[in-house]
Protein backbone atom coordinates (compact mmCIF):
# COMPACT_ATOMS: atom_id res chain seq x y z
CA UNK A 1 0.00 0.00 0.00
CA UNK A 2 1.38 3.60 -0.81
CA UNK A 3 3.05 5.70 2.05
CA UNK A 4 2.25 2.22 4.09
CA UNK A 5 5.52 1.63 6.69
CA UNK A 6 6.35 -1.78 7.45
CA UNK A 7 6.71 -2.83 11.27
CA UNK A 8 10.10 -2.30 13.22
CA UNK A 9 11.74 -5.88 13.75
CA UNK A 10 11.59 -5.44 17.29
CA UNK A 11 7.82 -4.98 17.48
CA UNK A 12 7.44 -7.74 15.80
CA UNK A 13 9.38 -9.87 17.82
CA UNK A 14 7.36 -8.26 20.36
CA UNK A 15 4.15 -8.86 19.79
CA UNK A 16 4.55 -11.61 17.03
CA UNK A 17 5.64 -15.09 16.19
CA UNK A 18 5.39 -16.85 12.73
CA UNK A 19 4.67 -20.62 12.73
CA UNK A 20 4.72 -21.50 9.04
CA UNK A 21 2.68 -20.92 7.37
CA UNK A 22 0.66 -18.80 9.37
CA UNK A 23 1.56 -15.71 11.71
CA UNK A 24 0.48 -15.48 15.55
CA UNK A 25 0.17 -13.04 18.46
CA UNK A 26 1.96 -14.16 20.82
CA UNK A 27 -0.62 -14.58 23.46
CA UNK A 28 -2.59 -16.56 21.21
CA UNK A 29 0.09 -18.70 20.10
CA UNK A 30 1.19 -19.61 23.81
CA UNK A 31 -2.95 -20.12 24.35
CA UNK A 32 -2.99 -22.46 22.01
CA UNK A 33 0.18 -24.19 22.75
CA UNK A 34 -0.70 -24.73 26.18
CA UNK A 35 -4.39 -26.34 24.92
CA UNK A 36 -2.33 -28.46 22.38
CA UNK A 37 0.39 -30.14 25.18
CA UNK A 38 -2.36 -31.26 27.32
CA UNK A 39 -4.81 -32.11 24.48
CA UNK A 40 -1.84 -34.84 23.65
CA UNK A 41 -1.22 -35.46 27.43
CA UNK A 42 -4.97 -36.10 27.99
CA UNK A 43 -5.42 -38.95 24.66
CA UNK A 44 -2.36 -40.47 26.05
CA UNK A 45 -3.86 -41.31 29.51
CA UNK A 46 -6.30 -43.98 29.68
CA UNK A 47 -9.49 -42.87 32.99
CA UNK A 48 -7.61 -44.14 35.77
CA UNK A 49 -11.27 -45.39 37.35
CA UNK A 50 -12.73 -48.01 35.34
CA UNK A 51 -16.34 -47.72 34.21
CA UNK A 52 -18.60 -50.24 32.32
CA UNK A 53 -22.20 -48.26 32.49
CA UNK A 54 -25.50 -49.89 32.57
CA UNK A 55 -27.99 -48.59 30.50
CA UNK A 56 -30.52 -51.09 30.81
CA UNK A 57 -34.10 -49.64 31.44
CA UNK A 58 -32.84 -45.84 31.01
CA UNK A 59 -35.15 -44.09 28.00
CA UNK A 60 -32.32 -43.69 25.95
CA UNK A 61 -31.99 -44.15 22.29
CA UNK A 62 -29.30 -45.87 20.83
CA UNK A 63 -27.20 -42.23 19.97
CA UNK A 64 -27.38 -41.43 23.49
CA UNK A 65 -26.08 -44.80 24.69
CA UNK A 66 -23.08 -44.54 22.44
CA UNK A 67 -22.21 -41.18 23.94
CA UNK A 68 -22.19 -42.52 27.37
CA UNK A 69 -20.23 -45.43 26.51
CA UNK A 70 -17.84 -43.47 24.71
CA UNK A 71 -17.27 -41.16 27.57
CA UNK A 72 -17.04 -44.23 30.24
CA UNK A 73 -13.78 -45.65 27.69
CA UNK A 74 -12.08 -42.16 26.79
CA UNK A 75 -10.40 -39.72 28.91
CA UNK A 76 -11.86 -37.10 25.86
CA UNK A 77 -15.63 -36.79 24.77
CA UNK A 78 -16.97 -34.24 23.00
CA UNK A 79 -20.85 -34.99 22.99
CA UNK A 80 -22.66 -32.69 19.76
CA UNK A 81 -26.01 -32.34 18.37
CA UNK A 82 -28.38 -29.59 17.10
CA UNK A 83 -31.30 -28.65 19.19
CA UNK A 84 -33.34 -31.04 21.06
CA UNK A 85 -31.48 -33.95 20.35
CA UNK A 86 -30.97 -34.71 24.20
CA UNK A 87 -27.54 -33.77 24.72
CA UNK A 88 -28.73 -31.83 28.39
CA UNK A 89 -30.32 -35.49 29.07
CA UNK A 90 -27.79 -37.11 28.41
CA UNK A 91 -25.26 -36.10 30.31
CA UNK A 92 -28.04 -35.99 33.39
CA UNK A 93 -27.68 -39.87 32.87
CA UNK A 94 -24.22 -40.19 32.26
CA UNK A 95 -23.50 -38.03 35.88
CA UNK A 96 -26.36 -39.84 37.61
CA UNK A 97 -24.71 -43.51 36.43
CA UNK A 98 -21.70 -42.12 36.93
CA UNK A 99 -22.26 -41.58 40.61
CA UNK A 100 -24.04 -44.52 41.01
CA UNK A 101 -21.65 -46.98 39.75
CA UNK A 102 -18.15 -45.40 39.91
CA UNK A 103 -18.72 -42.16 42.70
CA UNK A 104 -15.53 -40.13 41.96
CA UNK A 105 -16.01 -36.84 42.32
CA UNK A 106 -17.53 -34.68 39.64
CA UNK A 107 -17.28 -31.49 38.25
CA UNK A 108 -19.94 -29.37 36.11
CA UNK A 109 -19.30 -26.12 34.74
CA UNK A 110 -20.28 -23.36 31.38
CA UNK A 111 -18.85 -20.61 29.83
CA UNK A 112 -21.55 -18.07 30.93
CA UNK A 113 -23.40 -17.96 34.26
CA UNK A 114 -26.33 -17.82 32.01
CA UNK A 115 -25.50 -21.09 30.48
CA UNK A 116 -24.69 -23.00 34.07
CA UNK A 117 -27.84 -21.64 35.49
CA UNK A 118 -29.72 -23.49 32.43
CA UNK A 119 -27.61 -26.38 33.51
CA UNK A 120 -27.68 -26.88 37.26
CA UNK A 121 -32.08 -26.66 36.78
CA UNK A 122 -31.05 -29.94 34.72
CA UNK A 123 -28.89 -31.55 36.66
CA UNK A 124 -29.02 -32.57 39.90
CA UNK A 125 -25.38 -31.61 41.09
CA UNK A 126 -23.45 -28.47 41.68
CA UNK A 127 -22.84 -26.60 38.96
CA UNK A 128 -20.61 -23.10 37.80
CA UNK A 129 -18.93 -21.22 35.49
CA UNK A 130 -15.92 -22.17 34.11
CA UNK A 131 -14.32 -19.23 35.51
CA UNK A 132 -15.23 -19.96 39.04
CA UNK A 133 -14.17 -23.60 38.38
CA UNK A 134 -10.63 -22.76 37.14
CA UNK A 135 -10.28 -19.97 39.28
CA UNK A 136 -9.79 -17.10 36.58
CA UNK A 137 -8.56 -14.29 37.78
CA UNK A 138 -8.35 -15.03 41.45
CA UNK A 139 -4.96 -16.86 41.36
CA UNK A 140 -1.93 -17.01 39.42
CA UNK A 141 -0.95 -20.41 37.54
CA UNK A 142 -2.86 -23.21 37.02
CA UNK A 143 -4.88 -25.48 39.68
CA UNK A 144 -5.18 -29.11 39.18
CA UNK A 145 -8.99 -30.39 39.27
CA UNK A 146 -9.54 -33.03 41.78
CA UNK A 147 -12.80 -34.09 40.04
CA UNK A 148 -12.51 -37.57 37.88
CA UNK A 149 -15.31 -36.61 36.03
CA UNK A 150 -15.08 -33.11 34.58
CA UNK A 151 -17.98 -32.09 32.09
CA UNK A 152 -19.08 -28.56 30.28
CA UNK A 153 -21.71 -27.40 28.52
CA UNK A 154 -21.31 -25.54 25.52
CA UNK A 155 -17.79 -25.58 24.43
CA UNK A 156 -18.26 -23.93 21.47
CA UNK A 157 -18.70 -20.56 23.64
CA UNK A 158 -15.59 -21.46 25.22
CA UNK A 159 -12.16 -19.48 23.53
CA UNK A 160 -8.52 -20.67 23.27
CA UNK A 161 -7.29 -18.98 27.00
CA UNK A 162 -10.10 -20.91 28.87
CA UNK A 163 -10.18 -24.02 26.71
CA UNK A 164 -6.34 -24.33 27.71
CA UNK A 165 -6.59 -23.67 31.01
CA UNK A 166 -9.04 -26.65 31.18
CA UNK A 167 -7.31 -28.87 30.03
CA UNK A 168 -4.22 -27.77 31.80
CA UNK A 169 -5.87 -28.35 34.89
CA UNK A 170 -7.34 -31.85 34.30
CA UNK A 171 -5.80 -34.46 36.45
CA UNK A 172 -4.12 -37.56 35.29
CA UNK A 173 -6.58 -40.59 34.62
CA UNK A 174 -9.68 -38.11 35.08
CA UNK A 175 -12.50 -37.85 32.23
CA UNK A 176 -13.50 -34.65 30.21
CA UNK A 177 -16.60 -34.50 28.79
CA UNK A 178 -17.49 -31.41 26.58
CA UNK A 179 -21.22 -30.69 25.49
CA UNK A 180 -21.66 -28.67 22.28
CA UNK A 181 -22.61 -27.58 18.82
CA UNK A 182 -19.55 -26.99 16.42
CA UNK A 183 -21.64 -25.01 13.73
CA UNK A 184 -22.89 -22.70 16.25
CA UNK A 185 -20.57 -19.07 16.31
CA UNK A 186 -17.28 -19.56 17.48
CA UNK A 187 -16.41 -17.74 20.57
CA UNK A 188 -15.95 -14.15 21.45
CA UNK A 189 -12.31 -14.47 22.18
CA UNK A 190 -9.53 -16.60 20.20
CA UNK A 191 -10.13 -19.96 18.77
CA UNK A 192 -13.11 -22.34 18.16
CA UNK A 193 -11.37 -25.34 19.19
CA UNK A 194 -13.79 -27.08 19.96
CA UNK A 195 -14.41 -27.17 16.35
CA UNK A 196 -11.02 -28.05 16.23
CA UNK A 197 -11.52 -31.10 19.06
CA UNK A 198 -14.36 -32.39 16.52
CA UNK A 199 -12.49 -33.10 13.38
CA UNK A 200 -11.09 -36.36 15.35
CA UNK A 201 -13.98 -38.64 15.12
CA UNK A 202 -13.25 -41.00 17.08
CA UNK A 203 -14.12 -38.93 20.31
CA UNK A 204 -16.96 -37.44 18.75
CA UNK A 205 -20.44 -38.99 19.56
CA UNK A 206 -23.32 -36.96 17.69
CA UNK A 207 -26.63 -36.87 18.52
CA UNK A 208 -29.13 -36.87 15.43
CA UNK A 209 -32.44 -37.76 16.70
CA UNK A 210 -34.77 -34.65 17.51
CA UNK A 211 -36.23 -35.87 21.23
CA UNK A 212 -38.93 -33.18 21.32
CA UNK A 213 -41.36 -32.58 18.59
CA UNK A 214 -41.88 -29.11 19.31
CA UNK A 215 -38.46 -28.45 18.07
CA UNK A 216 -38.29 -30.62 15.17
CA UNK A 217 -39.48 -27.85 12.93
CA UNK A 218 -36.45 -25.94 14.44
CA UNK A 219 -33.83 -28.65 13.69
CA UNK A 220 -35.14 -29.05 10.44
CA UNK A 221 -34.98 -25.29 9.62
CA UNK A 222 -31.11 -25.19 11.04
CA UNK A 223 -30.09 -28.66 9.33
CA UNK A 224 -31.09 -26.28 5.73
CA UNK A 225 -28.94 -23.45 7.06
CA UNK A 226 -26.21 -26.08 7.67
CA UNK A 227 -26.30 -26.78 4.33
CA UNK A 228 -26.93 -23.12 2.70
CA UNK A 229 -30.70 -23.96 1.74
CA UNK A 230 -32.98 -21.25 0.78
CA UNK A 231 -35.37 -20.32 3.93
CA UNK A 232 -38.22 -18.18 4.01
CA UNK A 233 -37.67 -14.34 5.30
CA UNK A 234 -39.95 -11.09 5.99
CA UNK A 235 -39.30 -7.35 5.45
CA UNK A 236 -36.77 -5.89 8.37
CA UNK A 237 -39.04 -3.45 10.28
CA UNK A 238 -37.94 -0.23 11.08
CA UNK A 239 -36.51 0.48 14.39
CA UNK A 240 -39.04 2.41 15.42
CA UNK A 241 -41.45 -0.39 14.41
CA UNK A 242 -39.36 -2.86 16.64
CA UNK A 243 -39.27 -0.41 19.81
CA UNK A 244 -43.20 0.04 19.62
CA UNK A 245 -43.97 -3.42 19.23
CA UNK A 246 -41.77 -4.73 22.36
CA UNK A 247 -42.97 -1.83 24.29
CA UNK A 248 -46.31 -1.85 23.52
CA UNK A 249 -46.45 -5.80 24.24
CA UNK A 250 -44.05 -6.08 27.07
CA UNK A 251 -45.70 -6.18 30.87
CA UNK A 252 -45.49 -3.69 34.11
CA UNK A 253 -45.25 -6.39 36.68
CA UNK A 254 -42.17 -8.30 37.07
CA UNK A 255 -43.38 -11.70 37.01
CA UNK A 256 -45.17 -10.97 33.47
CA UNK A 257 -42.66 -9.26 31.87
CA UNK A 258 -39.65 -12.06 32.99
CA UNK A 259 -42.28 -14.77 31.61
CA UNK A 260 -42.59 -12.75 28.27
CA UNK A 261 -39.08 -12.03 27.72
CA UNK A 262 -38.05 -15.76 28.21
CA UNK A 263 -41.25 -16.30 26.03
CA UNK A 264 -40.14 -14.12 23.17
CA UNK A 265 -36.75 -12.54 21.99
CA UNK A 266 -35.52 -10.40 19.23
CA UNK A 267 -32.03 -10.90 18.45
CA UNK A 268 -29.62 -8.84 16.53
CA UNK A 269 -26.27 -10.01 15.13
CA UNK A 270 -24.99 -6.25 15.80
CA UNK A 271 -23.72 -3.45 18.75
CA UNK A 272 -23.78 -0.49 17.16
CA UNK A 273 -25.30 1.29 14.38
CA UNK A 274 -30.01 1.57 14.42
CA UNK A 275 -30.20 -1.97 14.65
CA UNK A 276 -27.49 -2.91 17.07
CA UNK A 277 -28.36 -4.09 20.90
CA UNK A 278 -27.35 -0.45 22.25
CA UNK A 279 -29.81 2.44 19.83
CA UNK A 280 -32.69 -0.33 19.95
CA UNK A 281 -32.46 -1.18 23.79
CA UNK A 282 -31.98 2.60 23.64
CA UNK A 283 -35.05 3.36 21.61
CA UNK A 284 -37.26 0.57 23.49
CA UNK A 285 -36.18 2.16 27.15
CA UNK A 286 -37.67 5.71 25.92
CA UNK A 287 -40.98 4.75 24.55
CA UNK A 288 -41.41 2.45 27.77
CA UNK A 289 -40.43 5.13 29.90
CA UNK A 290 -43.06 7.72 27.72
CA UNK A 291 -45.99 4.57 27.98
CA UNK A 292 -45.41 4.57 32.29
CA UNK A 293 -45.63 8.38 32.15
CA UNK A 294 -48.98 8.17 30.61
CA UNK A 295 -50.21 5.46 32.66
CA UNK A 296 -48.71 7.53 36.01
CA UNK A 297 -46.22 4.68 36.91
CA UNK A 298 -43.55 5.43 39.08
CA UNK A 299 -41.80 1.69 39.25
CA UNK A 300 -42.33 -0.88 36.49
CA UNK A 301 -40.00 -3.72 35.44
CA UNK A 302 -36.87 -2.88 33.44
CA UNK A 303 -34.76 -6.01 31.92
CA UNK A 304 -30.53 -5.77 32.04
CA UNK A 305 -28.18 -8.17 31.11
CA UNK A 306 -25.09 -8.13 33.96
CA UNK A 307 -21.72 -6.80 31.58
CA UNK A 308 -19.59 -7.19 35.08
CA UNK A 309 -18.70 -9.82 37.43
CA UNK A 310 -19.66 -9.79 40.84
CA UNK A 311 -18.52 -13.32 42.74
CA UNK A 312 -19.54 -12.04 45.64
CA UNK A 313 -23.60 -11.62 44.66
CA UNK A 314 -23.13 -14.39 42.09
CA UNK A 315 -23.60 -12.57 39.17
CA UNK A 316 -21.63 -12.83 35.88
CA UNK A 317 -21.32 -10.94 32.34
CA UNK A 318 -23.94 -12.42 30.47
CA UNK A 319 -26.81 -12.73 33.30
CA UNK A 320 -30.33 -11.32 32.46
CA UNK A 321 -32.34 -9.91 35.58
CA UNK A 322 -34.54 -7.01 35.93
CA UNK A 323 -34.60 -4.04 38.02
CA UNK A 324 -37.86 -2.30 39.43
CA UNK A 325 -37.06 0.67 41.13
CA UNK A 326 -34.02 0.54 43.50
CA UNK A 327 -34.13 -3.67 43.51
CA UNK A 328 -32.59 -5.66 40.75
CA UNK A 329 -34.44 -9.54 40.63
CA UNK A 330 -32.41 -12.55 39.49
CA UNK A 331 -32.50 -16.22 39.24
CA UNK A 332 -32.80 -18.23 42.12
CA UNK A 333 -34.81 -15.29 43.61
CA UNK A 334 -32.02 -13.50 44.36
CA UNK A 335 -33.02 -10.00 45.01
CA UNK A 336 -30.20 -6.84 45.13
CA UNK A 337 -30.19 -3.69 45.94
CA UNK A 338 -29.43 -1.88 42.67
CA UNK A 339 -26.73 -0.21 43.93
CA UNK A 340 -24.63 -3.21 44.27
CA UNK A 341 -25.36 -4.86 41.13
CA UNK A 342 -22.61 -4.62 38.42
CA UNK A 343 -22.23 -2.72 35.51
CA UNK A 344 -25.35 -3.74 33.47
CA UNK A 345 -27.10 -2.36 29.99
CA UNK A 346 -30.46 -2.62 28.99
CA UNK A 347 -31.88 -6.11 27.66
CA UNK A 348 -35.07 -5.92 25.86
CA UNK A 349 -32.93 -7.26 22.67
CA UNK A 350 -29.83 -9.34 22.84
CA UNK A 351 -26.96 -9.76 20.64
CA UNK A 352 -26.85 -13.64 19.21
CA UNK A 353 -24.02 -13.91 20.79
CA UNK A 354 -25.14 -12.61 24.16
CA UNK A 355 -27.74 -15.44 23.73
CA UNK A 356 -26.18 -18.11 23.14
CA UNK A 357 -26.65 -20.69 25.90
CA UNK A 358 -30.79 -19.73 26.17
CA UNK A 359 -33.35 -20.75 24.77
CA UNK A 360 -36.94 -18.71 24.09
CA UNK A 361 -40.21 -20.08 23.23
CA UNK A 362 -40.42 -17.75 20.21
CA UNK A 363 -37.37 -16.02 18.44
CA UNK A 364 -37.46 -13.04 16.20
CA UNK A 365 -33.92 -12.57 14.12
CA UNK A 366 -33.18 -9.25 12.68
CA UNK A 367 -30.68 -9.12 10.27
CA UNK A 368 -29.85 -6.04 8.91
CA UNK A 369 -26.71 -4.74 6.49
CA UNK A 370 -23.42 -5.41 8.07
CA UNK A 371 -25.12 -8.86 9.18
CA UNK A 372 -22.95 -10.70 6.09
CA UNK A 373 -20.18 -10.27 8.27
CA UNK A 374 -20.77 -13.21 10.21
CA UNK A 375 -21.73 -15.94 7.96
CA UNK A 376 -24.37 -18.59 8.45
CA UNK A 377 -23.17 -19.97 12.10
CA UNK A 378 -24.69 -16.63 12.94
CA UNK A 379 -27.71 -17.47 11.50
CA UNK A 380 -27.87 -21.00 13.01
CA UNK A 381 -26.92 -19.99 16.29
CA UNK A 382 -29.81 -17.43 16.21
CA UNK A 383 -32.30 -20.08 14.67
CA UNK A 384 -31.69 -22.50 17.43
CA UNK A 385 -32.45 -20.22 20.35
CA UNK A 386 -35.95 -20.76 19.75
CA UNK A 387 -37.72 -24.06 21.22
CA UNK A 388 -41.20 -23.74 18.77
CA UNK A 389 -41.26 -20.49 16.68
CA UNK A 390 -38.76 -18.69 14.43
CA UNK A 391 -39.00 -15.41 12.36
CA UNK A 392 -36.22 -14.13 10.18
CA UNK A 393 -36.86 -10.75 9.45
CA UNK A 394 -34.14 -9.60 6.92
CA UNK A 395 -32.82 -6.93 4.71
CA UNK A 396 -33.01 -8.01 1.12
CA UNK A 397 -30.71 -10.33 0.12
CA UNK A 398 -29.02 -10.59 3.55
CA UNK A 399 -30.30 -14.04 4.07
CA UNK A 400 -28.74 -15.27 1.11
CA UNK A 401 -25.55 -13.47 1.66
CA UNK A 402 -25.14 -15.59 4.87
CA UNK A 403 -26.16 -18.60 3.61
CA UNK A 404 -23.50 -18.60 1.17
CA UNK A 405 -20.32 -17.73 3.67
CA UNK A 406 -18.96 -19.68 6.41
CA UNK A 407 -16.75 -18.11 8.53
CA UNK A 408 -13.83 -20.44 9.55
CA UNK A 409 -10.97 -19.91 12.20
CA UNK A 410 -7.84 -21.65 11.72
CA UNK A 411 -5.63 -22.95 14.75
CA UNK A 412 -2.45 -25.01 15.21
CA UNK A 413 -5.13 -27.95 16.18
CA UNK A 414 -6.71 -27.89 12.62
CA UNK A 415 -3.56 -26.90 10.43
CA UNK A 416 -2.12 -30.08 11.82
CA UNK A 417 -5.18 -32.29 11.19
Amino acid sequence: MEGAQALPQPLIDQFLIYAPPYWYLKRCWAWEERFYKHYQRIQENPPSLPWNPHLEGLPLNEGQKEAIHKAASLPLTLITGGPGTGKTYTAACLIKKYLEEVGGEVAVAAPTGKAAAALREALPIKTETLHALLHVGQRRGIRELGADLVLVDEGSMVDAELMGLLFASLKQGARLVILGDPFQLPPVGSGHLFSDIGKNKKIIAELIQCMRAERAEILILSERVKRGEAIVYEKLPSPQEIAEEIAGEIPWERELSERYLFQKRFLTPLRQGPYGVVALNQLIYEKQSRRAKRAALSEYAIPIMITGNSSKHGLFNGDVGYFVGERGYFSHNREIALERIPPYEYAYVLSVHKSQGSEYESVRVLLPQGSENFGRELLYTAITRAKKEVRVAAEEGMVEKLLSSCKERLSRFSASE
